[in-house]
């Protein structure tokens, strides 16, 4: 009867073995897949952003920060309102939620809490 159940036990355990080597060798394919991808998307997204700073700088300048967005059909002008856009949809919100927090801190604690405060 033991040696039965010696034999069933190595069995088990090599066939465990051989399903741990199946899953690692997978696990190796599909990371060095992935590893290939991320590389490939990184090459390219380099290669864009290189390309648009040697191409770009020329253009680059304190009034492209500075000076208005103009008119159509007109030379000049920069991205002054466009930064300052980006900075009210980055702060606004933070800004709002902070004091609707604190609103409302002031509303429960004065007129739930303690609603004598008014007298």
């Amino acid at each position: 009867m033991a040696m039965v159940e010696m034999q069933t036990t190595a069995a088990l355990a090599e066939s465990r073995r051989k399903m741990q080597a199946r899953r690692r060798l997978k696990n190796r394919i599909a990371l060095t897949l992935s590893m290939a991808t991320m590389a490939f998307g990184l090459f390219w997204l380099i290669w864009i952003l290189m390309s648009t700073i040697t191409r770009g700088i020329d253009g680059m300048s304190l009034a492209l920060f500075t000076e208005m967005t103009p008119p159509p059909n007109t030379e000049g002008g920069g991205l002054a309102n466009a930064l300052a856009g980006s900075g009210l949809l980055f702060c606004g919100p933070r800004y709002s939620v902070r004091r609707w927090a604190l609103w409302r801190g002031f509303i429960w604690r004065n007129m739930v809490v303690n609603p004598g405060w008014q007298k």
